[in-house]
């Protein structure tokens, strides 16, 4: 049986701060915005090039291949924990491990995305993680984090039915996830990010520390609204920027912020600290001087 590490609630320490690089490979422009990186799946290698350059890395450990309609409960068990157990082995240097990318997300994983059904393979699924990790690394395997508002950034009812179909699973994991999109409803709303939807994951949750691993605000001016933000000009998406991460401190209980993301990209998705020419915007300094 595998050794098991029971995760208490608390304090999140001091709040870091990433940038989310997707695809790209570009340590050292990276590394002039921040000093960590969430990246989606990345191989040994890529990891290796980011932590021998100065950049901590948050795998995304996100789907096998690609995102399934059909939902987490889709999703080989075994295989993807051996995905993990095979990626820490091969690289150790790994700051968290977030399970899956908004797995309760419709766009992501089909229609059924937020039912008990799929809420319980996650749940299955970040214990078997977590028993994994114990057993093969010890107790001092990186953070294994849960997304709990399941990208839904106005609500946290994926996290509330994950716990409710498997009572007691916050034992298993370090921290929860959420990606707090301001939403098109209210301007001035908007630019603060949904911050009540944080605070009411953190109660929920049992005081598990957030982790913030997604939130930007787009630049693509007079272009039409992404589905979770107003467009912004580059000035104010600084003063967003700049504003939530003053809040997200002083809360206490926010363990990182990752501004997503680095670089610009489709028509309306300018979402970047880099614009599509790969010049830098205001926010990539203004990031570098929050961190």
């Amino acid at each position: 049986m595998p050794r098991v590490r029971r995760v208490p609630g608390g304090s999140a320490g001091p709040m870091t701060i990433s940038v989310d690089a997707g695809g790209w490979e570009a340590v050292t422009e990276v590394k002039g915005a921040a000093d960590y990186v969430r990246l989606e799946l990345p191989g040994t290698t890529r990891i290796a090039n980011y932590v021998n350059g100065g950049v901590q890395v948050i795998n995304l450990h996100a789907f096998q291949g690609s995102y399934n309609s059909g939902g987490v409960q889709t999703i080989n068990q075994s295989t993807f924990v051996s995905s993990v157990v095979s990626s820490l082995t091969a690289e150790s240097r790994q700051y968290a491990i977030e399970v899956l990318n908004e797995p309760g997300g419709s766009w992501f994983w089909g229609g059924s995305a937020n039912s008990d059904a799929n809420a319980l393979a996650y749940a299955n699924l970040l214990k078997a993680v977590h028993d994994a990790l114990v057993s093969n690394f010890g107790s001092g395997h990186p953070p294994l984090l849960a997304s709990f508002d399941g990208g839904e950034s106005g609500a946290i009812t994926w996290g509330q039915r994950v716990m409710a179909q498997y009572s007691g699973i916050m034992d298993y994991v370090d921290g929860i996830t959420c990606h707090p999109y301001g939403g098109t409803s209210d301007r001035t709303a908007s630019a603060l990010g949904n911050r009540s939807n944080i605070a009411a994951a953190y109660a929920a949750s049992g005081n598990k520390p957030v982790w913030l691993t997604e939130l930007g605000w787009p630049t693509a001016e007079g272009q039409g609204n992404t589905g979770d933000s107003f467009q912004w000009s580059e000035a104010e998406q600084v003063t967003n920027i700049q504003n939530f991460v003053a809040w997200a401190r002083s809360v206490g209980y926010i363990a990182h912020f990752t501004s997503f993301n680095f670089t610009d990209y489709g028509t309306n998705t300018w979402y970047g600290i880099r614009r599509t020419n790969e010049t830098h915007k205001p926010s990539y300094d203004a990031l570098r001087a929050l961190v």
